[in-house]
């Protein structure tokens, strides 16, 4: 493992904030409680916890597009938190997808919530997938909601 790389592995983890395990009453690296979730985000009714940042990479398609859209709650539509913090958004973390689509899209999703946990999602434009999903892509790639970036 180069330098390069390792510097770049702990950027990552700085950046998503991962600080260990945590059983989302206390976090072993600090043995502090986690901040309540950020006022005016939506929260689950049956878990407490409310998504803080939602980040969408969405690539392929006939031009070979590459496209990245961030969020949070601070400053991101209400729309996309509400739908990031239902349960079918948890529940359908991980990869989804149709082989066999010729110059489609494929999104990643990754959502992070008040309790420090993250959620990746890897789909695509044929993949059936929760309405909540819909929303979030559908809303970040709007374009009355423009914080994207090209590469």
């Amino acid at each position: 493992m180069t330098t390069r790389t390792t510097v770049a592995g702990l950027a990552l983890a700085v950046a998503l904030g991962v600080t260990g395990c945590s059983d989302g009453d206390s976090s072993p690296a600090t043995g502090t409680t986690p901040p309540p979730p950020t006022a005016g985000a939506p929260t689950s009714t049956t878990t407490g916890v409310s998504a803080t940042a939602v980040t969408l990479s969405k690539t392929g398609g006939f031009a070979g597009v590459r496209e990245h859209y961030a969020s949070t709650t601070a400053r991101g539509p209400q729309e996309v938190f509400r739908a990031a913090t239902s349960p079918n958004v948890r529940g359908f973390a991980g990869e989804h997808r149709n082989t066999r689509i010729a110059d489609g899209f494929v999104y990643e999703l990754l959502i992070r919530y008040s309790d420090r946990s993250t959620v990746r999602i890897l789909t695509d434009d044929a993949a059936p997938k929760p309405p909540e999903v819909e929303t979030i892509i559908k809303a970040l790639e709007s374009p009355s909601y423009s914080t994207s970036s090209s590469s």
